[in-house]
Protein backbone atom coordinates (compact mmCIF):
# COMPACT_ATOMS: atom_id res chain seq x y z
CA UNK A 1 0.00 0.00 0.00
CA UNK A 2 1.35 3.43 -1.01
CA UNK A 3 -0.68 6.12 0.82
CA UNK A 4 0.67 8.85 -1.44
CA UNK A 5 2.49 8.77 -4.77
CA UNK A 6 3.38 11.28 -7.47
CA UNK A 7 4.70 11.32 -11.03
CA UNK A 8 8.23 11.62 -9.66
CA UNK A 9 7.90 8.72 -7.20
CA UNK A 10 6.72 5.59 -8.98
CA UNK A 11 7.97 2.83 -6.67
CA UNK A 12 4.49 1.34 -6.70
CA UNK A 13 5.11 0.21 -10.29
CA UNK A 14 7.95 -2.03 -9.10
CA UNK A 15 5.65 -4.41 -7.20
CA UNK A 16 3.26 -6.99 -8.73
CA UNK A 17 0.19 -5.54 -7.02
CA UNK A 18 -0.56 -2.35 -5.13
CA UNK A 19 -3.05 0.14 -3.75
CA UNK A 20 -1.79 3.69 -4.24
CA UNK A 21 -3.16 7.10 -3.35
CA UNK A 22 -2.56 10.25 -5.39
CA UNK A 23 -3.85 13.80 -5.72
CA UNK A 24 -2.50 14.55 -9.21
CA UNK A 25 -5.34 14.01 -11.75
CA UNK A 26 -2.79 13.31 -14.49
CA UNK A 27 -2.03 9.92 -12.92
CA UNK A 28 -5.46 8.57 -13.80
CA UNK A 29 -4.63 9.15 -17.49
CA UNK A 30 -1.92 6.46 -17.25
CA UNK A 31 -4.39 3.60 -17.58
CA UNK A 32 -1.58 1.08 -18.11
CA UNK A 33 -0.56 1.58 -14.48
CA UNK A 34 -3.74 0.30 -12.85
CA UNK A 35 -6.62 -2.15 -13.14
CA UNK A 36 -9.04 0.11 -11.35
CA UNK A 37 -8.91 3.82 -10.47
CA UNK A 38 -11.18 5.06 -7.68
CA UNK A 39 -11.93 8.75 -7.24
CA UNK A 40 -13.09 9.54 -3.71
CA UNK A 41 -14.68 12.73 -4.97
CA UNK A 42 -17.15 12.36 -6.62
CA UNK A 43 -17.02 8.62 -5.86
CA UNK A 44 -16.26 7.25 -9.33
CA UNK A 45 -14.60 4.00 -10.36
CA UNK A 46 -12.62 4.02 -13.61
CA UNK A 47 -11.54 0.66 -15.11
CA UNK A 48 -8.38 0.58 -17.19
CA UNK A 49 -10.20 -0.93 -20.18
CA UNK A 50 -13.79 0.34 -19.83
CA UNK A 51 -15.65 -1.66 -22.50
CA UNK A 52 -13.91 -4.99 -21.91
CA UNK A 53 -14.16 -4.71 -18.12
CA UNK A 54 -17.71 -3.38 -17.97
CA UNK A 55 -18.89 -6.31 -20.10
CA UNK A 56 -17.59 -8.85 -17.59
CA UNK A 57 -20.14 -10.61 -15.38
CA UNK A 58 -18.19 -9.62 -12.25
CA UNK A 59 -18.07 -5.91 -13.09
CA UNK A 60 -21.12 -4.97 -11.03
CA UNK A 61 -19.87 -6.91 -7.99
CA UNK A 62 -16.51 -5.12 -8.23
CA UNK A 63 -18.22 -1.76 -8.57
CA UNK A 64 -20.44 -2.32 -5.54
CA UNK A 65 -17.46 -3.55 -3.51
CA UNK A 66 -15.34 -0.47 -4.34
CA UNK A 67 -18.18 2.02 -3.94
CA UNK A 68 -18.99 0.59 -0.53
CA UNK A 69 -15.36 1.08 0.53
CA UNK A 70 -15.31 4.61 -0.90
CA UNK A 71 -18.39 5.51 1.14
CA UNK A 72 -16.78 4.16 4.31
CA UNK A 73 -13.55 6.04 3.58
CA UNK A 74 -15.35 9.33 3.01
CA UNK A 75 -17.31 8.86 6.23
CA UNK A 76 -14.11 7.78 8.04
CA UNK A 77 -15.63 4.47 9.08
CA UNK A 78 -12.53 2.44 8.17
CA UNK A 79 -8.76 2.90 8.24
CA UNK A 80 -5.86 1.41 6.31
CA UNK A 81 -5.94 -1.94 8.12
CA UNK A 82 -9.63 -2.44 7.37
CA UNK A 83 -9.04 -1.39 3.75
CA UNK A 84 -6.22 -3.91 3.33
CA UNK A 85 -8.31 -6.64 4.90
CA UNK A 86 -11.33 -5.91 2.70
CA UNK A 87 -9.31 -6.28 -0.49
CA UNK A 88 -7.59 -9.40 0.83
CA UNK A 89 -10.93 -11.00 1.67
CA UNK A 90 -12.44 -10.11 -1.70
CA UNK A 91 -9.47 -11.68 -3.46
CA UNK A 92 -9.52 -14.73 -1.16
CA UNK A 93 -13.09 -15.55 -2.18
CA UNK A 94 -12.04 -15.74 -5.83
CA UNK A 95 -8.96 -17.78 -4.93
CA UNK A 96 -11.03 -20.28 -2.96
CA UNK A 97 -13.55 -20.63 -5.77
CA UNK A 98 -10.72 -21.20 -8.26
CA UNK A 99 -9.49 -24.09 -6.10
CA UNK A 100 -12.97 -25.57 -5.88
CA UNK A 101 -13.28 -24.70 -2.20
CA UNK A 102 -16.67 -23.21 -1.36
CA UNK A 103 -17.00 -24.73 2.12
CA UNK A 104 -17.09 -21.25 3.67
CA UNK A 105 -20.35 -20.54 1.78
CA UNK A 106 -23.35 -22.17 3.42
CA UNK A 107 -25.79 -21.62 0.54
CA UNK A 108 -25.05 -23.91 -2.49
CA UNK A 109 -27.03 -21.57 -4.75
CA UNK A 110 -24.85 -18.64 -3.68
CA UNK A 111 -21.70 -20.66 -4.36
CA UNK A 112 -22.86 -21.52 -7.89
CA UNK A 113 -23.86 -17.91 -8.49
CA UNK A 114 -20.44 -16.58 -7.43
CA UNK A 115 -18.51 -19.20 -9.40
CA UNK A 116 -20.51 -18.44 -12.56
CA UNK A 117 -19.98 -14.69 -12.27
CA UNK A 118 -16.27 -15.02 -11.54
CA UNK A 119 -15.50 -17.82 -14.03
CA UNK A 120 -13.60 -15.72 -16.58
CA UNK A 121 -11.51 -14.20 -13.81
CA UNK A 122 -10.90 -17.64 -12.29
CA UNK A 123 -9.55 -18.97 -15.60
CA UNK A 124 -7.10 -16.05 -15.80
CA UNK A 125 -6.09 -16.48 -12.16
CA UNK A 126 -5.19 -20.15 -12.69
CA UNK A 127 -2.59 -19.16 -15.28
CA UNK A 128 -0.60 -16.95 -12.90
CA UNK A 129 2.46 -17.73 -10.79
CA UNK A 130 0.62 -16.33 -7.80
CA UNK A 131 -1.96 -19.10 -8.14
CA UNK A 132 0.79 -21.75 -8.13
CA UNK A 133 2.24 -20.16 -5.00
CA UNK A 134 -1.13 -20.25 -3.26
CA UNK A 135 -1.56 -23.92 -4.14
CA UNK A 136 1.82 -24.67 -2.56
CA UNK A 137 0.96 -22.67 0.58
CA UNK A 138 -2.36 -24.45 0.91
CA UNK A 139 -0.64 -27.85 0.81
CA UNK A 140 1.80 -26.68 3.49
CA UNK A 141 -1.10 -25.67 5.73
CA UNK A 142 -2.63 -29.11 5.30
CA UNK A 143 0.58 -30.67 6.63
CA UNK A 144 0.51 -28.56 9.82
CA UNK A 145 -1.40 -30.60 12.43
CA UNK A 146 -1.85 -29.87 16.16
CA UNK A 147 -3.86 -32.25 18.37
CA UNK A 148 -5.34 -33.82 15.24
CA UNK A 149 -6.49 -30.47 13.85
CA UNK A 150 -5.09 -29.19 10.55
CA UNK A 151 -4.08 -25.54 10.27
CA UNK A 152 -6.05 -25.09 7.04
CA UNK A 153 -9.18 -26.27 8.91
CA UNK A 154 -8.67 -23.51 11.49
CA UNK A 155 -8.35 -21.01 8.65
CA UNK A 156 -11.64 -22.27 7.21
CA UNK A 157 -13.38 -22.12 10.59
CA UNK A 158 -12.42 -18.49 11.13
CA UNK A 159 -13.84 -17.60 7.75
CA UNK A 160 -17.02 -19.49 8.56
CA UNK A 161 -17.42 -17.47 11.75
CA UNK A 162 -18.06 -14.39 9.63
CA UNK A 163 -21.40 -16.01 8.78
CA UNK A 164 -22.17 -16.86 12.40
CA UNK A 165 -25.96 -16.55 12.01
CA UNK A 166 -25.98 -19.31 9.37
CA UNK A 167 -24.06 -21.79 11.54
CA UNK A 168 -26.08 -24.49 13.32
CA UNK A 169 -25.35 -25.03 17.01
CA UNK A 170 -23.59 -28.44 16.64
CA UNK A 171 -21.31 -27.02 13.95
CA UNK A 172 -20.53 -23.95 16.05
CA UNK A 173 -19.54 -26.18 18.96
CA UNK A 174 -17.32 -28.25 16.65
CA UNK A 175 -15.64 -25.09 15.29
CA UNK A 176 -14.83 -23.77 18.76
CA UNK A 177 -13.61 -27.21 19.89
CA UNK A 178 -11.21 -27.36 16.94
CA UNK A 179 -9.90 -23.85 17.61
CA UNK A 180 -9.47 -24.62 21.29
CA UNK A 181 -7.66 -27.87 20.51
CA UNK A 182 -5.26 -26.11 18.15
CA UNK A 183 -4.18 -23.55 20.78
CA UNK A 184 -1.60 -25.89 22.28
CA UNK A 185 1.23 -23.41 22.85
CA UNK A 186 2.28 -19.82 22.13
CA UNK A 187 3.35 -20.52 18.55
CA UNK A 188 -0.07 -22.02 17.77
CA UNK A 189 -1.83 -19.06 19.37
CA UNK A 190 0.19 -16.65 17.21
CA UNK A 191 -0.71 -18.69 14.12
CA UNK A 192 -4.40 -18.34 14.89
CA UNK A 193 -4.05 -14.62 15.60
CA UNK A 194 -2.35 -14.20 12.21
CA UNK A 195 -5.53 -15.44 10.53
CA UNK A 196 -7.80 -12.87 12.18
CA UNK A 197 -8.80 -9.60 10.49
CA UNK A 198 -5.97 -7.06 10.72
CA UNK A 199 -7.84 -4.31 12.48
CA UNK A 200 -8.59 -3.29 16.05
CA UNK A 201 -11.48 -5.66 16.66
CA UNK A 202 -10.11 -8.60 14.69
CA UNK A 203 -10.61 -10.93 17.66
CA UNK A 204 -14.35 -10.20 17.56
CA UNK A 205 -14.84 -13.14 15.19
CA UNK A 206 -14.14 -15.49 18.09
CA UNK A 207 -15.08 -13.30 21.05
CA UNK A 208 -18.67 -12.77 19.83
CA UNK A 209 -19.35 -16.25 21.23
CA UNK A 210 -19.55 -14.81 24.75
CA UNK A 211 -22.88 -13.25 23.70
CA UNK A 212 -24.40 -16.63 22.81
CA UNK A 213 -27.49 -17.92 24.57
CA UNK A 214 -25.90 -21.36 24.68
CA UNK A 215 -23.80 -22.00 27.81
CA UNK A 216 -21.47 -24.45 26.04
CA UNK A 217 -20.64 -21.88 23.34
CA UNK A 218 -19.95 -19.23 25.98
CA UNK A 219 -17.76 -21.61 27.98
CA UNK A 220 -15.64 -22.65 24.98
CA UNK A 221 -15.29 -19.04 23.82
CA UNK A 222 -14.05 -17.95 27.24
CA UNK A 223 -11.53 -20.82 27.29
CA UNK A 224 -10.22 -19.73 23.90
CA UNK A 225 -9.95 -16.09 25.00
CA UNK A 226 -8.15 -17.13 28.19
CA UNK A 227 -5.54 -19.05 26.21
CA UNK A 228 -5.10 -16.26 23.69
CA UNK A 229 -4.42 -13.82 26.52
CA UNK A 230 -1.38 -15.84 27.63
CA UNK A 231 0.54 -14.06 24.85
CA UNK A 232 1.32 -10.34 24.63
CA UNK A 233 -0.20 -10.15 21.15
CA UNK A 234 -3.30 -11.87 22.44
CA UNK A 235 -3.64 -9.44 25.33
CA UNK A 236 -3.42 -6.51 22.94
CA UNK A 237 -6.05 -8.02 20.63
CA UNK A 238 -8.31 -8.70 23.62
CA UNK A 239 -7.99 -5.14 24.93
CA UNK A 240 -9.24 -3.79 21.59
CA UNK A 241 -12.59 -5.58 21.84
CA UNK A 242 -15.64 -3.37 22.29
CA UNK A 243 -17.03 -2.72 25.76
CA UNK A 244 -20.13 -4.91 25.26
CA UNK A 245 -18.00 -8.00 24.54
CA UNK A 246 -15.66 -7.23 27.44
CA UNK A 247 -18.56 -6.85 29.87
CA UNK A 248 -20.06 -10.16 28.75
CA UNK A 249 -16.65 -11.85 29.17
CA UNK A 250 -16.13 -10.63 32.71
Amino acid sequence: VFPYCSLSTQEFLDVPGFIAGASNPIIKQHTMWYDLCCEIEPGLTIPCTPEEYINQKYYQDDREFVENLLTKLVERQIGEDELRYSFAEYTQIMLDLSMGDDSFIFDPAQSKYLTDKQWERILKLKKTKGYETQLFLRKQKELKIVNGVRFNLIELHLRQLKFRKAIALPMMQAILSDVLGYLKDESNILEVLSLLPKHREGLYLIAAGVMSANEEIVKKTIEILNRIQTTSQGKEAFSNLNIIILQAYF
